[in-house]
């Protein structure tokens, strides 16, 4: 739930950390493509299409 995301520890809206959090989840998939594109390219293909991922959510 994204109500859920916005919050901090205490329970208190954190848009700050909340952007950041989204940026650095961000620039993971960007640099997760990237290598699986080089990866491609190593192996003899190319990635022609769009590239979907979701985040496997581990229960704690």
């Amino acid at each position: 739930m994204r109500n859920k995301e916005i919050l901090n520890q205490s329970g208190c809206v954190d848009y700050t950390a909340f952007k950041a959090i989204k940026n650095t989840a961000k620039t993971e998939r960007k640099n997760l493509i990237e290598d699986l594109k080089q990866l491609a390219e190593k192996r003899g293909y190319r990635i022609v299409g769009k590239i979907r991922l979701d985040e496997i959510k581990e229960d704690k």
